[in-house]
């Protein structure tokens, strides 16, 4: 007979609580797929609609459009990260943006940009960090350039370090 009670007990337990979980998480959900649709969308209004006052949206390179957008559950309570694709120019993908999302009553209450891929000397970083690492010497990079750098692209080869950085507007390679 307890046994039968507990069982009992457990089971609308489990069911009152589980209810009202989905419910909540449902409702997050959808501001997370709405901002994420807006995003993709870059309405910049639409997007503001959905965080709370005082939450700076993330900023993109504008010659940059988003692909796609994988959205990641994360271990951290009511997080989400965004993981943006951007068209590169051969038309292979690469990670635009990592973005993580904390919403609190229905409200997206925080983004912090972990990465950003649309900076082309980001790929500068890692490849010199890279080759720091394998070769224990310490590069010195260019930190001020007479123009914007659109596009990067380096690689080692051998002990050789090639770093290239590209404007489009005057067609240069420095």
């Amino acid at each position: 007979m307890t046994t039968t009670f507990i069982k009992i007990f457990c089971i609308f337990f489990l069911l009152y609580f589980q209810s009202t979980t989905i419910i909540m998480a449902k409702s997050q959900t959808n501001v997370i797929s709405e901002f994420k649709q807006a995003l993709l969308k870059n309405d910049i209004k639409l997007m503001q609609s959905y965080v709370t006052d005082g939450v700076e949206l993330p900023t993109f390179q504008t010659n940059k459009q988003i692909h796609e957008i994988k959205i990641v559950p994360s271990p951290k309570e009511d997080t989400t990260i965004f993981i943006s694709y951007f068209k590169d120019t051969n038309d292979e993908f690469t990670i635009g943006c990592v973005l993580e999302i904390v919403t609190k009553n229905n409200k997206i209450s925080r983004i912090n940009q972990i990465y950003d891929g649309t900076n082309p000397l980001m790929k500068e970083a890692t490849i010199v960090k890279e080759y720091e690492m394998k070769y224990r010497e310490h590069i010195l990079t260019p930190t001020k350039f007479p123009f914007e750098i659109h596009e990067f692209q380096g690689y080692i080869y051998n002990d050789y370090l090639n770093l290239q950085y590209y404007n489009e507007d005057i067609n240069g390679i420095f």
